[in-house]
């Protein structure tokens, strides 16, 4: 059987205490489990309710167990966890492409110096993604890997640019 959530219309297991999307209670004994997990965020002093895994009002981040996102039972719960992207997750992956597709221009359509740009977005969005890494542990894949495509091309188009010039005033 499911359940539908009266938050957000989450339709879940009806085995589920809280809403895996919005973590709202989903029975009345949930109330009770959610009171019995509240701790406080030693950062600020603050009461976090159950399921955060960053201190709401300061974004710590909490190291309890129960909390984990990335466990397959959430308190106890067969209901699967969805994790959380990164902060700059679709950022990345857009300065990835753009940057992949305007180096490529240099390469296919044989315009000049837009690989520069193309280079410096695929540098912008690595390093993005790398910061999302350290900061949070979660990062985009795909914006990281399209960003070093982009540097790649970029570089490439570079390198090659300055062979065929240096020929040319040979």
């Amino acid at each position: 059987m499911s359940i539908k959530c009266p938050k957000c219309g989450f339709v879940t297991d009806d085995s589920a205490n809280f809403c895996p999307n919005c973590r709202e209670p989903l029975k009345n004994n949930a109330e009770e489990v959610l009171m019995e997990k509240e701790r406080t965020c030693p950062k600020c002093g603050n009461k976090v309710a159950a399921g955060f895994d960053h201190c709401p009002y300061c974004m710590y981040k909490l190291e309890d167990d129960r909390f984990d996102i990335h466990k397959k039972n959430y308190m106890n719960n067969s209901q699967p966890v969805y994790v959380s992207v990164s902060k700059n997750h679709y950022t990345t992956i857009i300065l990835g492409v753009l940057g992949t597709f305007l180096a490529a221009l240099n390469w296919i359509g044989g315009i000049y110096f837009v690989h520069l740009i193309g280079l410096a977005l695929g540098i912008i969005g690595l390093n993005l993604a790398r910061k999302d890494k350290q900061v949070d542990g979660v990062y985009s894949k795909t914006g990281y890997v399209t960003s070093i495509i982009a540097i790649c091309l970029g570089a490439g188009a570079m390198l090659v640019g300055m062979i065929v010039s240096c020929a040319v005033l040979s």
